[in-house]
Parts: C-alpha cells; sequence; structure tokens
C-alpha cells in the first residue's frame, strides 16, 4: 500500500549493508560527527543515552533496568544509525529520502523537530510507521478510526 504511485523502476533500488555505507565518505563524515557531538555535548549525550535506556527497557524482563554499560554498548548502535536518520540523501546521493520507524523514541522526535544540537539535512524525512487495521470487509483504515 505505501509503495502504491511509486516509480518501480528497479534500476533505481539499491540495499546497503553496514559494510557498504562505512565506505561511503558521507556516512564516515556523519558518523564521525556523531561520536564527537556525543562527546562534547551533555545535551545529546543525554539525549542518546535516554533513548539507548529505552530501548533497552523495553527488551529486559519486567522490573529490571539497564545499566550503564549496557547503555554506554546500545549508545554505539543509536550513533551508528544517527547519519541514516540526520541526512540519507547525501549518503546515497538523492534528493529525498524518508526515515521510517515503527517506534520511535523520543529521540528521533526531537531531532525531527529540531530541538537536538544538529538538525537533519534538506530533502531528509522521518515517518512513524502504524499498522492498518482490516474491517470484515477486507479494506483498510488506520488503526483507531471508526
Amino acid at each position: 500500500m505505501a509503495l502504491q504511485g511509486v516509480d518501480e523502476g528497479a534500476s533505481r533500488t539499491r540495499i546497503l549493508g553496514w559494510a557498504e555505507l562505512e565506505g561511503v565518505a558521507a556516512f564516515s563524515q556523519l558518523h564521525a560527527e556523531g561520536h564527537a557531538l556525543y562527546m562534547r555535548d551533555e545535551g545529546f549525550r543525554a539525549a542518546c543515552r535516554e533513548a539507548s535506556g529505552w530501548v533497552l527497557a523495553g527488551r529486559l524482563s519486567e522490573g529490571r533496568e539497564p545499566t550503564e554499560a549496557q547503555v554506554d554498548c546500545a549508545v554505539r548502535y543509536l550513533l551508528a544509525e544517527r547519519p541514516l536518520f540526520i541526512d540519507t540523501p547525501a549518503i546515497v546521493e538523492a534528493e529525498a529520502s524518508v526515515f521510517c520507524y515503527h517506534r520511535p523514541p523520543a529521540f528521533l522526535h526531537r531531532l525531527y523537530a529540531r530541538e537536538l544540537v544538529r538538525h537533519p539535512g534538506p530533502g531528509q524525512g522521518f515517518a512513524v510507521i502504524t499498522p492498518a487495521d482490516v474491517d470484515g470487509a477486507g479494506s483498510q483504515r488506520p488503526v483507531g478510526t471508526r
């Protein structure tokens, strides 16, 4: 449904894994920038740690809190993903890109609301994906609508 009306030209489709991304200069620069911001900006560091802790808490058994060491490890993953939040168009040499997430942490909402120290680049969008509800007649409607 989400791809209806989108140009289906296979020649424009690329899948980039981490190994390919690390070889892209724009990705490497944005990744290094994220680490530098984490080290020098207390507000950015706190936002990264809060987001990483939130993700971890959702994976731990009830009543358990992530340890500082677990948060430290999870922050590395967040900082590795950050270039894709900030400027995928520069990374893949496209005019625009939309980063889609099903359960975004507050960090992403703050990033795209331009509340953090570094803002997304031009052409970088963000969408929250929600499942469609199918009624008895087989038609789809957004969850929560009647």
